[in-house]
Order: structure tokens, then C-alpha cells, then sequence
């Protein structure tokens, strides 16, 4: 009888976890809105960020210098997230995206997901014994709402987590909480997601083709990685205060939004600041412009190397569909199903988890992209290196 209370707690604490995270992911989905919009308004916000970013180290200088390790926090089972975690990393998050610093969101959505699954474990360990089945349902929420692809975000927390065989009771766990919040976020409180539409159709006779395209975003990954590894190397040694490290790259970012000004059009440097998110929706339409996949590469290496907050997935998304759109000219591929392909390639490549990346193409894109990416999931996994952003 006992056991069977129990059980029911557990259910219902699972699903007020995903209604909690689902309405934070809503904020949090309608905040970046609305900051993108007053960017588009107010073009000389990106002299904030210098601010911004003094801010973001003082915050977690004071409050979080556990929360710094970010995701990685979470790979360590000796150690508990904060609930502290959770309004840091949103704010600083959000403080990046009014700059304008080229980072991301899921980070953030992942890292209050699990501080907040962390909590929970703490708070009612008399009960529920299982630490890493609360982390990783707060995790699979905070993705699977973000993007509204709550089976990826499930595959997500399980394939990082490396949590192996799952009972039914845990599965279950992960299903509740992902689809709730999920749910509530996106039909509830109707948060404002991105859509995609692939409307050219897959044809078996360019399958050597969608190969060329694996190997061109595995290594563009590699790149990637690479790129951000170094960036933070340097920025490190030459620049040690995390203070002057985060406001002199603060200015080298402004410089370089303003040289784009100058040299192209007016709100050009918009095509790569913050999420870019309109720069990756143009790429499933027109070809885009080669620089902007290749600017996008390097400010997003660079924002994240000296101290700013977010993660990179979205970022990720954006250089891998705008660079495998901008070569589908010279492959014979279609437009939208490459960008749809180097969108998820990217993300792959870079974060080395095939299944979820999979799983996210199924979601996002349906049947056709998936079985594309499920074919060649491990010929970018392989040729984009042994490292990747979260290991």
C-alpha cells in the first residue's frame, strides 16, 4: 500500500515537474522574442553588451560558481546543481541575447531543467531514492519544450546522462515529464516555436550525394570544435580576468558587427547576432550567402570562449542548414532537405548523440529526413572527431 502511494506521488510530483519547466521554457521562448524584436527596433543595443557581459561574470562570481560548469555539472554524480542555476543561467542567457552574442538557448533550458530535477531528488529523497531519474526528466522537459520535440528530449537526457537500460517505471517517468511540458508550453501557453518546412522530396538516386553532404558537415563540426576548443585556450592565457576577458571580446564582437555594417547593408550583422534563427528559415528558401555561415562559426566559437551564456545548439543549427544550403548548388540537392540535414548533421557532429539527433529529425522534419540522417548518423559522428561540446 505503501509502494503504491509512493508510486502515485512520484506520477504526480513528474507531472507539477513538467508543468514548471513547460511554463519557464514559455518565458524564457517569449522573452527571446521579444528581445529579438527590440534589437530589430533598437540597433545600437548591441553596445550593451559589454554590460551584459560584466554582469553575467559578477552574477556568477557572487552566486554561481558551481553553476559555471554549465551542462558539464551534470555529467558528475558526486554533485548536485543549485536551484540557484536556474535563474542564472535564464538571465544571463537572455542578458547575452539583448548584446546580441551569438549563443544559444537549449543550454539554458537543459541546465534549469536538471537544477530543478536536482532539487526535487534533494527535496524528496525520503521518498524517491533515484537521483539521476529526476535530472534526467528535468533535462528531457526543459529540451524536449524548448523545441518542442519531447521524444528527443528524452533521447537527449538518457543518451548524455549515459543512463543504459531503463526500467518501464523510469521510461514512463521521462514520457510524463517530457510530453507535459511540452504540452503545456506549446499548447497551453502557446509558446512561439520555429517551423520548418521541407516540401522537395528524397530520391534514393542522390544517396551518394547526401553521403558527400555527411562528410562536408562532419568536418565542418570538426572545425567547429576545434575552433571553440582554441578560442578558449587563447582567451584564457592572454586575457586571465574573467572580467576583461568577457568586456575587451564584448568590443571585438561590436567592431566586428559594425565592420559588417559598413562593408555590406544596414542590420546585416543581424543575419549572424543572437539566434540568427530568420538567417536558417531564408536557407530553406534561397541560397544563402557563404560569410554568414562562416561569421556565425566564428562569433559563436568566440561569444562562448570568453564567458557568455546560453550553449550553442540553436547557433549549431544555423551554421550546419545555412552551410549545407549554401553548397546544395554544387551537389544537386535540394534546398530545403539540405539545410533540414545540415541543421541536424551539425548538432550531431558537434554533440555525439546519434540517437537524440535522429529521434530530433524525425520530430522536426519527419520521415524522409530521418532516414537520411539515421543512414549516415555515424559517418559524421566518426569524421567529425572523438570530442564534442559536452564531453
Amino acid at each position: 500500500m505503501m509502494q503504491e502511494k509512493q508510486a502515485y506521488l512520484s506520477y504526480l510530483v513528474t507531472i507539477i515537474l513538467g508543468i514548471l519547466i513547460g511554463s519557464i521554457c514559455a518565458f524564457f521562448l517569449y522573452s527571446l522574442h521579444w528581445i529579438w524584436e527590440l534589437r530589430l527596433d533598437f540597433k545600437y543595443l548591441i553596445f550593451s553588451l559589454p554590460l551584459m557581459g560584466f554582469t553575467t561574470v559578477f552574477l556568477y562570481q557572487k552566486y554561481g560558481q558551481e553553476s559555471s560548469l554549465g551542462i558539464k555539472l551534470f555529467l558528475d554524480d558526486s554533485k548536485s546543481a543549485p536551484i540557484l542555476m536556474t535563474p542564472l543561467i535564464l538571465f544571463t542567457t537572455l542578458f547575452a541575447h539583448l548584446g546580441g552574442a551569438s549563443v544559444g538557448r537549449e543550454g539554458t533550458a537543459v541546465q534549469f531543467g536538471g537544477a530543478i530535477g536536482d532539487f526535487i531528488s534533494e527535496k524528496f529523497s525520503k521518498y524517491f531514492a533515484d537521483k539521476h531519474l529526476w535530472r534526467a526528466a528535468g533535462m528531457a522537459a526543459g529540451f524536449g519544450a524548448l523545441f518542442g520535440t519531447p521524444l528527443a528530449g528524452i533521447c537527449f537526457a538518457w543518451e548524455l546522462l549515459k543512463l543504459g537500460k531503463l526500467s518501464i517505471n523510469n521510461l514512463l517517468h521521462l514520457l510524463i515529464a517530457s510530453y507535459t511540458a511540452h504540452l503545456f508550453c506549446s499548447e497551453v501557453l502557446h509558446a512561439p516555436h520555429t517551423h520548418y518546412e521541407v516540401l522537395s522530396s528524397f530520391e534514393w538516386e542522390s544517396i551518394f550525394k547526401y553521403f558527400a553532404l555527411a562528410i562536408a558537415c562532419g568536418l565542418l563540426a570538426n572545425v567547429y570544435l576545434r575552433l571553440h576548443h582554441k578560442l578558449k585556450l587563447l582567451t584564457v592565457k592572454y586575457l586571465k580576468n574573467e572580467y576583461f576577458r568577457i568586456v575587451i571580446g564584448s568590443v571585438i564582437i561590436i567592431l566586428i558587427y559594425v565592420l559588417i555594417d559598413i562593408l555590406l547593408a544596414e542590420n546585416s550583422y543581424n543575419k549572424i547576432a543572437g539566434l540568427s534563427v530568420p538567417s536558417l528559415e531564408n536557407a530553406f528558401l534561397h541560397q544563402p550567402q557563404h560569410w554568414i555561415w562562416f561569421g556565425k562559426l566564428l562569433l559563436t566559437a568566440f561569444a562562448l570562449s570568453i564567458g557568455f551564456k546560453g550553449g550553442e545548439v540553436t547557433p549549431l543549427f544555423v551554421i550546419g542548414g545555412v552551410f549545407a544550403s549554401s553548397i546544395s548548388v554544387y551537389l544537386g540537392l535540394p534546398l530545403d532537405i539540405s539545410a533540414a540535414i545540415g541543421m541536424i548533421f551539425m548538432f550531431l557532429g558537434t554533440s555525439k548523440l546519434p540517437i537524440a539527433c535522429s529521434i530530433m529529425a524525425l520530430e522536426v522534419f519527419g520521415l524522409q529526413v530521418f532516414i537520411v540522417v539515421a543512414m549516415f548518423a555515424y559517418v559524421v559522428y566518426f569524421v567529425s572527431g572523438k570530442k564534442g561540446i559536452y564531453r
